[in-house]
Formats: structure tokens, C-alpha cells, sequence
């Protein structure tokens, strides 16, 4: 969901005012939980939002670009599958963390303005941002320079620490689901449709079931085991090494091939594969892609520590731009 919605979001910002069909991209139980258009550019109505185009859609729902009537902003909308509905975990889990992340008040996490359930529909009405997403960029650059990996991993992990101190764990940390905003770049994490609570039981976390993108993901989330902040910091790893060496480091041809290799394969350092990557650098994506969890980092605040010293070592990274293009 997250890649198309990506794709959508740069036409509207070059000013694509398309309209989609109302039944040619919804499915009749969602259409019916949308009240029917009242003006030429709308999709349908829903709550106080005028729901003007889809976004994309993924999993657990869609994502539409809406306008709030009563502030006059633009939106993201995002709206719970209908056929969700009628399964209280899957209900109880979008409204908590929902919940939770509109409770998170972060510049590097999407605000969120409103939870609710409106004409049959859940939905969770969020900021809705024009730049790009860290793939997008890293498409365009494969290897940026030292200091604006640094620059970016601080801004995440800035991010996931918020995230953990309420007690949640991303399980979907990769690039696509980190944004670059315009026109500073500032970083927002997205997508928090597999976020589950630490605390979570095994009726809410579906213990046993792998879940996440298998490239990212660390190895005890690879084994459907209960995880915590550190198997977030493995998967921040995987996308410093990818912004370190312009490769994935557990990359294969398979889902089940990369599995395997999250389990016994260690990655050539990142200095290794590209040298004008500070040793200290290197290191740290190396414990941070430790298999053992207890051999990681301990959490987001260390790691911001030790970035934010590798940023004030000059003899390691030479001055730069301050946020990338």
C-alpha cells in the first residue's frame, strides 16, 4: 500500500487532479460506508471528511486523500477493510494502536488527528505529506554521502525511541515505509499496520505467524517469535546498511532464501562493500544487525548517542549538505 500511495502523493503534488470512479476502485461494503458525493470532486462523504480520491490500499485497509470539512485541511484516510469488521481482535487492535499513536507527539512520526468509526467504518485520520519516500530517494542515490545517512538514521531512531517509550514495536521498519518530507526532508515513519504492544497477548499478536517484510525483518520476527524494540533496531539496521552500500544485506532471490540467511548469513561489513563509510559507522550497523538480540544496541537512545558522536567527528565525515535533495 504504502509504495502506491507513495506514487499517488507525488502526482498530487505536480497538480494531478484526477478523480478515480467511485466503483471502479471500491468494493460494495465500502462504498456503503461512504455517504454518497456532493460535489464533482469527491468520492463520497465520510464523518466530517470529504473523501476525494484513493491513496492506495493494502492488508488492513485503504488509504484515501480527504479534506477535513470543519478545518478545511487536507487529510490521509485511512479506513479499516469493512470485511475486518466483524473480527473483534482485528477491531480492537487498529483502535488501540490507533489510539497510541495519536498519544505520540514526535516531528519524525505522522500526527495523527482523529480515531473513529463513522456509518459502519473504522477509520484514522492523518497528516497528509508531500516529499518522498527513503526508497524513492535511495533509487535516485544508491550510496548518499556519510553524513546524511547520519543525519537520516538519527531522525529515525529519534522516531522509534518515541515509539518504544509507549510500548510499541513497528515490526514494518524499512525504506518504504520512511518518508522524506518537503521541503526540509525532516523523516516520519508510516505505516503502522503491524505496530503491536510489548504487552500484547498472543490472541492480538497471532503468535506464530510471520509477519512484516522478510528483507527488513530481524531473525526472531523471521520465526514468528514474540519481539520487542530491538528487532526494530535490527530492521533500522538492514536500512543503514542499505543507505551505507546501496544493497540489501540479507538481499536473495527468495522469501525463502532470505529467511535462511537472516538466520546464519553475516553481511559484509558496510565499509567493506563501500569505503568512504566511517569505521564507527560500520560498526554500529554491524551490532545493530546482531542475530542475538541481546547482542544489539539496548535501545533507540544508544544508538542516538553513538550517531549523533559519529556526526561530531569531523576527521570521519567532511561537511555537507545538511539534508539531502
Amino acid at each position: 500500500m504504502s509504495e502506491l500511495l507513495h506514487r499517488t502523493l507525488r502526482k498530487s503534488a505536480n497538480g494531478s487532479t484526477q478523480v478515480p470512479d467511485r466503483a471502479g476502485i471500491l468494493n460494495a461494503p465500502l462504498c456503503a460506508c461512504l455517504l454518497p458525493p456532493l460535489a464533482a470532486d469527491e468520492i463520497g462523504r465520510l464523518g466530517d471528511y470529504r473523501v476525494l480520491r484513493l491513496l492506495g490500499r493494502g492488508g488492513m485497509g485503504y488509504v484515501f486523500h480527504a479534506e477535513d470539512l470543519t478545518l478545511r485541511r487536507p487529510v490521509a484516510l485511512k479506513v479499516m477493510k469493512p470485511d475486518l469488521d466483524a473480527d473483534p481482535n482485528a477491531l480492537q487492535r487498529f483502535l488501540r494502536e490507533a489510539r497510541a499513536m495519536a498519544a505520540i507527539k514526535h516531528e519524525s512520526l505522522v500526527t495523527v488527528y482523529q480515531a473513529g468509526q463513522e456509518n459502519g467504518a473504522v477509520f484514522l485520520a492523518m497528516e497528509l505529506l508531500a516529499g518522498m519516500s527513503l526508497q524513492d530517494w535511495l533509487d535516485r542515490d544508491p550510496k548518499p554521502d556519510p553524513a546524511q545517512i547520519t543525519r537520516i538514521g538519527i531522525d529515525i531512531a529519534c522516531g522509534l525511541a518515541a515509539i518504544h517509550q509507549h510500548g510499541l514495536v513497528h515490526r514494518d521498519i524499512k525504506p518504504g515505509n520512511i518518508w522524506l518530507e518537503a521541503p526540509n526532508n525532516r523523516v516520519k515513519i508510516l505505516d503502522f499496520g503491524l505496530a503491536r504492544f510489548t504487552t500484547d497477548d498472543a490472541k492480538l499478536t497471532q503468535s506464530g505467524i510471520v509477519v512484516g517484510t522478510p528483507t527488513y525483518m530481524s531473525p526472531e520476527q523471521a520465526r514468528a517469535q514474540r519481539v520487542d524494540s530491538r528487532s526494530d533496531l535490527f530492521s533500522f539496521g538492514c536500512v543503514l546498511y542499505t543507505m551505507c552500500t546501496g544493497t540489501d544485506p540479507f538481499h536473495d532471490e527468495s522469501t525463502t532464501a532470505v529467511l535462511t540467511a537472516l538466520a546464519i548469513k553475516t553481511p559484509r561489513s558496510a565499509r567493506q562493500v563501500n569505503p568512504a563509510i566511517p569505521k564507527a559507522l560500520a560498526d554500529l550497523v554491524a551490532q545493530l544487525l546482531e542475530k542475538n538480540a541481546e547482542d544489539r544496541p539496548a535501545s533507540a537512545e544508544s544508538v542516538i548517542a553513538e550517531l549523533r558522536r559519529i556526526e561530531a567527528d569531523r576527521r570521519s565525515i567532511k561537511p555537507t549538505m545538511t539534508r539531502p535533495a
